[in-house]
């Protein structure tokens, strides 16, 4: 695991539930999950929780080729409790879900 791209991917997914368009707040806790690679890119699986009492809830941070510091824009959660012999699959159909909105998005851009 390389220790400055997860603390550079712990600090984005921070800052991304930070705004108020989502947690309107930093996370209670915050922790890696696990990581992997889907299309030749590597991602960081984090669980947090909102509050003392709140449920684990699941998100994912990355886009990083090789060795990079920042992540391409993949970074989500839809704020699903957090169950960890499904977050790899739950958090890949998050970022299939962003690439197909930044598709749609280019493919209206371009249609202008």
């Amino acid at each position: 695991m390389n220790k400055e791209q997860l603390y550079a991917a712990q600090t984005a997914m921070i800052e991304w539930l930070s705004d108020s368009h989502e947690l309107g707040k930093k996370p209670f806790k915050i922790e890696c999950a696990g990581e992997f690679d889907f299309n030749e890119m590597h991602y960081y699986i984090f669980k947090f929780k909102a509050s003392l009492l709140g449920k684990w809830l699941v998100g994912i941070c990355g886009g990083f080729e090789d060795d990079d510091l920042e992540p391409c824009g993949h970074i989500f959660s839809n704020m699903q409790e957090y169950n960890e012999t499904t977050a790899k699959n739950e958090c890949i159909t998050m970022v299939e879900n962003i690439m197909a909105c930044w598709k749609e998005q280019a493919a209206k851009y371009n249609n202008q």
